[in-house]
């Protein structure tokens, strides 16, 4: 049970912290964590880890998308905040 609730405050805490580093202005800092995980998932299946090779290819394919979703939603946060500060911007007058 424990073990259970350690592996999804795990996933939980990477995936805001994935959400963190896209809403950042460099482009690059949402792409941290999906080259991590990439990196971590070839060590695991190239040191023959792996019990079922289909299994953590879809698992890795997973987890790949549901990264980089969370880095594209982040991005486009952060545009959105972007547009609404320039509205607010020229609804005030303020010239760039």
């Amino acid at each position: 049970m424990m073990n259970e609730f350690l592996y999804f405050l795990i996933i939980v805490s990477v995936f805001a912290l994935q959400y963190f580093l896209s809403t950042r202005n460099h482009l690059m800092w949402g792409a941290c964590i999906p080259i991590v995980f990439l990196v971590v998932m070839g060590w695991l299946y190239f040191t023959y880890q792996v019990n079922h090779h289909i299994g953590f290819i879809i698992m890795m394919l997973v987890g790949l998308a549901l990264l980089i979703e969370e880095w594209n939603r982040g991005r486009r946060m952060l545009h959105q905040k972007k547009k609404r500060e320039i509205e607010k911007m020229k609804s005030q007058d303020i010239v760039l």
